[in-house]
């Protein structure tokens, strides 16, 4: 499995305002926190590289211009577009920098999504929806609880791919379901629930994860 090269996305001023991304300040980010930022410029295209490479753009969304990064972080350590973490690492749910450059939105969510259960060799569950939330200057507001990720024994690496998607969010339905995002379609998920909700792409990061018995 090839690691993914990461970009460097950090941010010195942490900016706290969700729709216009003005006010400085700096925030301890803690489990379940999110920290609007407004990084170095530019990287939209590499990500947007990334993200095909690694086959989430077109097998798990469509082709999309990021406006966003999205940067989770588990005890501190960020993930960055194809890093491996242990299941032990990922059992609570992650710090989150949400990073718009002078973009504002109507609303931002939140999620993260497993298309490879019980393996990317044959994902008949897949995607298995690991975790839905709002965001906005105050934290994220849960709409699916998280699950921790626990790919099967001898399934290989999976890819966990967090997601952040804009449009009207106060009223979203959560799926019927966590596996098939509720579709009841192998192979379906995010997408079809993303399109269902008027919610499009604006950013994404992902991981690898396997479990330790192989």
């Amino acid at each position: 499995m090839r690691l993914y090269r990461s970009m460097d996305l950090r941010a010195s001023i942490l900016v706290f305002s969700l729709f216009q991304l003005a006010t400085s300040l700096v925030v301890n980010e803690v489990p379940g926190q999110v920290t609007l930022s407004n990084p170095k410029y530019g990287a939209f295209e590499e990500m947007r590289k990334l993200l095909k490479k690694a086959d989430i753009i077109d097998g798990i969304v469509d082709d999309f211009t990021p406006k966003c990064f999205v940067s989770p972080s588990y005890n501190g350590i960020e993930v960055e577009y194809g890093s491996h973490f242990n299941t032990s690492d990922t059992q609570n749910k992650p710090a989150v920098m949400i990073s718009c450059p002078k973009k504002s939105f109507k609303g931002l969510t939140l999620v993260l999504t497993d298309p490879d259960a019980p393996s990317r060799e044959n994902p008949k569950w897949g995607e298995m929806c690991h975790w839905i939330a709002t965001a906005s200057s105050t934290g994220l507001k849960r709409v699916v609880d998280y699950k921790a990720p626990e790919p099967p024994a001898k399934t290989g690496y999976h890819r966990y791919v967090f997601l952040l998607l804009e449009g009207e969010n106060g009223k979203l339905e959560a799926p019927d379901d966590r596996q098939h995002w509720g579709t009841g379609k192998s192979g379906h998920g995010v997408r079809d629930w993303a399109k269902a909700q008027g919610l499009r792409v604006v950013g994404g990061n992902f991981f690898f994860e396997q479990n330790e018995e192989q």
